[in-house]
């Protein structure tokens, strides 16, 4: 009995032994197989990919710094549309994607070997592509007022921006017959131009994007100017006086005789020391050609008449007793056609001072608002008397 148990073991590991020498060799059959075909090399996928919304197309700006990528594959809309390119550096790359109409895109890129083979896993990123749809939502930025000043120059008043836009273009002839075209900030309130011919149009420009790459734009409108009148500004004089300037008068003789259209009242400021400054508001801009002061009608060339002054103005009430945010309109001097000693007049100096002195300003100067006359000396004295000031040019 002990016998035939040892032999049933014997033949049982018998058995087992063979069983595994036959598994051995199927699985080193195995192992064999995918050693012949050698180890599987995935190429990497672009480090970064960034892409740039145009008109019907995109620009795709990638990374790849695995020197095995030869070949990228980029696909769209789910695989159906694809571009194969080189890729020729490892720097950043710029790659033209057109003829994509106005929507959202998918995109996949799959970089390879030369051969196109060891591809890598997908790099997936959006874009946007704009068009027709968005063309036709865009608007001309909204003109204020445009106004001729001058025969050469001109002031565009804007409202604010609409979305999106990044500037104007305007177009028109110069005082040589040439065209002109120059881009202006979507945020500039006022534009002025001082060579101004014929012809004045815009566009306006908009980005559907901050990065986007193309440039869309409205058609041109053309702008017809509003003139302005020529002539005396009547009216809206006002008392006014910026910071460091106090307002100074002798009496009740005030400033505001200045503009009373009577030559027989007149202000009158002890101004103590000269020069003096005295300042007053127009009430509107004006392109002033020139100006008309009247003496003190009973002291002519006299006394507290002025005799040199220096004219100054500003269209922005935001300026102050420093020179620096003046326009300087001229320097003048009232003369004595006669010589005559004071207290002696001729006919024609009376004649001329009846009709007021008159002094053109310095025609490159813009439009004024704020006036500044700075006394630098009387016929006598410092105490200072004008009669009248009455102001000529081209205003709205």
């Amino acid at each position: 009995m002990k016998h035939r148990i040892m032999d049933k073991s014997y033949y049982l590991v018998l058995v087992y032994a063979l069983v595994s020498l036959f598994a051995c060799s199927d699985m080193n059959d195995l192992h064999d197989k995918y050693l012949r075909k050698g180890e599987t090399i995935y190429v990497g996928r672009p480090d970064s990919v960034k892409v740039f919304s145009g008109r019907d197309r995109v620009l795709m700006r990638y990374w790849s710094s695995d020197p095995k990528a030869k070949k990228m594959m980029v696909y769209w809309q789910l695989r159906s549309d694809s571009i194969l390119v080189s890729i020729p550096t490892r720097d950043s790359v710029d790659l033209l994607i057109n003829n994509l109409p106005e929507s959202n895109y998918n995109f996949e890129l799959v970089t390879m070997k030369e051969d196109l083979t060891c591809r890598s896993v997908p790099y997936q990123i959006t874009g946007n592509t704009y068009g027709e749809r968005f063309q036709s939502s865009i608007n001309f930025h909204l003109i204020k007022s445009a106004k001729l000043i001058s025969s050469k120059d001109i002031a565009i008043e804007w409202y604010s921006p609409n979305d999106n836009e990044i500037g104007n273009e305007i177009v028109y002839r110069n005082s040589d017959n040439l065209e002109v075209s120059k881009i202006v900030s979507q945020d500039e309130v006022v534009t002025k131009f001082f060579d101004y011919g014929k012809d004045l149009k815009y566009r306006t420009l908009y980005l559907p994007t901050p990065t986007a790459i193309d440039t869309f734009y409205t058609d041109y409108q053309f702008v017809q100017l509003e003139e302005p009148t020529y002539g005396e500004l009547i009216g809206g004089f006002k008392r006014w006086n910026p910071t460091g300037i106090p307002y100074k008068v002798y009496g009740s003789y005030h400033i505001e005789r200045l503009w009373d259209n009577n030559v027989n009242s007149f202000y009158l400021v002890a101004a103590g020391k000269l020069p003096y400054s005295f300042t007053f508001d127009l009430g509107k801009n004006i392109k002033l050609e020139r100006i008309k002061l009247f003496q003190r009608q009973n002291l002519l060339y006299d006394s507290q008449n002025v005799k040199k002054f220096q004219l100054w103005g500003s269209d922005s009430p935001s300026v102050s007793a420093d020179f620096s945010k003046w326009s300087k309109l001229g320097d003048f001097e009232i003369t004595k056609p006669s010589g005559l000693p004071a207290g002696e007049n001729s006919p024609e100096d009376i004649a001329i001072a009846a009709e007021g002195h008159e002094f053109y300003v310095d025609p490159t100067q813009q439009p004024v608002r704020y006036i500044r006359v700075v006394v630098e000396s009387a016929w006598s004295g410092a105490t200072i008397a004008v009669a009248e000031m009455k102001f000529f040019g081209w205003y709205f």
